[in-house]
């Protein structure tokens, strides 16, 4: 069973880029995978995010420390679509 993590901002920093990855991560298929969603200030500090805001994570079967993707890397892994990628530069 694959796991997922995704960091968020608090609510009122939240953008079109936020919201774009909460969609990707609600189209996980929930009976094969562990989907969770955090936000900074209710389920985490400032301190303890590890990249900048926001970030995915992906914890394969068997690994403890998960690897964090960029959403293109997510896009292709969870909608198996490499024609058309949302590209965010």
């Amino acid at each position: 069973m694959r796991k997922f993590f995704l960091y968020l901002p608090p609510e009122k920093d939240q953008d079109v880029i936020c919201e774009r990855y909460k969609h990707l991560f609600k189209s996980i298929p929930r009976q094969y995978n562990e989907v969770r969603i955090y936000t900074q200030g209710i389920e985490f500090s400032l301190k303890e995010a590890k990249y900048d805001l926001p970030y995915g994570v992906m914890v394969d079967e068997g690994e403890t420390q998960g690897k964090r993707k960029s959403f293109e890397s997510l896009w292709k892994l969870i909608k198996h679509e490499e024609e058309y990628i949302p590209n965010y530069d």
